[in-house]
């Protein structure tokens, strides 16, 4: 509602005015304040996705490295289960990248 001017109001219609002047800058208020808590939580969310990508990535590296180091005198039917392991989890952690 736009305010005249050149015409007096009576007190009725003052109230009622500045009601609608008070809505209309709280819901700019509540606006601007959902803006600011959306951006911080899109910051939130890309720290989060960044340390699980680093995380992931250190893990696979420790992962080879262990595999490349297996001991000689794990033998047989262990040391392939390890292996197996090890190849069937690997490529999980690209999925986090």
């Amino acid at each position: 509602m736009l305010i005249p001017i050149n015409e007096y109001y009576i007190e009725e219609e003052y109230a009622y005015v500045l009601r609608l002047m008070r809505q209309m800058l709280e819901r700019q208020r509540i606006a601007t304040v959902a803006r600011l808590a959306n951006s911080q939580g899109e910051a939130i969310k890309k720290t989060f996705k960044d340390q699980v990508k680093a995380t992931a990535s250190q893990t696979k590296e420790s992962l080879q490295i262990m595999e490349g180091q297996l001991d000689t005198a794990i033998k047989g039917a262990v040391r392939d289960q390890l292996e197996q392991v090890v190849k069937k989890k690997l490529p999980q952690y690209d999925r986090l990248r």
